[in-house]
């Protein structure tokens, strides 16, 4: 099975499911799907008998996701296995909201089924849909919560509408990430792959910073050969160094300080932003 295909598909079906758009997920069905909920007793199997639990819902709710990270655990001529790993928050109505960090385990398979002019076609369903909420860590514990206590944090809000990117990290993960998460962009590797630093982590990724450049325009702006960096995310421009927020410095080449200076004045225009000194 095409796990790059599968990975964009299962994606694809989680964020539109908690932007209530249940059909992607309707669509790609088993009928002898096996669905397992985070919940006690949230255990489903059969189409049929899933499509009947949720029509039966009804509800105001609404969600956000962050970043996804995917990661194939095995696949072969019929059958693939994928792991997504997010952040969902759940707003609701009198103003509350709710977070989990949550694990969802795809088992897809492929069926041949007959077309509609009655040739068998290959097509992939989801055999078993298994979701996970992790609760809080204590770095104390090995394998067993033997310290577990409610840890508060602060909360990030996420929104469906803001920008993404989807790249492959070196360790075969996929990444689907907001934009507005990513800070800057390092080339390692003899400029063949890229370091991603993210607010809370750096990933590395397969492709070059060139190819990532090309691939979403207008959302980083080339400082130097080895550097993206994130326009949202500027503090200060001078002639041979630019700040980021987090008090990161990056070396800007004397000679390209002007195109840089306009590249920069430019975005902040189209994003209507005070410009950096």
């Amino acid at each position: 099975m095409n796990i790059n295909s599968l990975t964009e598909q299962s994606i694809s079906i989680i964020t539109e499911y908690y932007n209530n758009n249940l059909q992607p997920f309707f669509d790609c069905l088993d009928e002898n799907i096996l669905w397992i909920g985070p919940a006690e007793g949230q255990w489903i199997q059969g189409s049929d008998q899933l499509r009947q639990a949720w029509s039966n819902e009804e509800h105001n709710l609404r969600f956000t996701m962050s970043n996804i990270t995917s990661t194939a655990i095995t696949s072969g001529k019929s059958y693939c296995e994928i792991v997504l790993t997010y952040r969902v928050f759940t707003y609701y109505p009198d103003g509350k909201s709710l977070r989990h960090d949550q694990r969802l385990h795809y088992t897809w398979c492929e069926r041949r089924i007959p077309g509609e002019d009655g040739a068998i076609q290959r097509v992939s369903r989801i055999l078993l849909l298994h979701i996970s909420n992790a609760f809080p860590y204590d770095t104390r514990d090995t394998i067993y919560p033997v310290h577990y206590t409610p840890v508060s944090t602060q909360e990030i809000q996420y929104s469906f509408d803001e920008n993404r990117i989807l790249i492959k990290g070196i360790d075969r993960s996929t990444y689907y990430l907001l934009v507005n998460t990513i800070l800057w962009m390092e080339s390692t590797d003899n400029g063949f792959h890229t370091i991603i630093h993210t607010k809370d982590s750096a990933l590395s990724v397969v492709e070059s910073l060139s190819v990532i450049g090309k691939k979403y325009p207008g959302f980083f702006i080339r400082i130097h050969s080895g550097y993206l960096v994130n326009p949202q995310y500027v503090y200060s421009l001078k002639r041979f160094q630019i700040e980021l927020t987090d008090q990161t410095r990056l070396p800007v080449p004397q000679k390209k300080y002007t195109l840089i200076k306009k590249a920069l004045e430019k975005w902040l225009a189209l994003h209507n932003r005070a410009s950096t000194p």
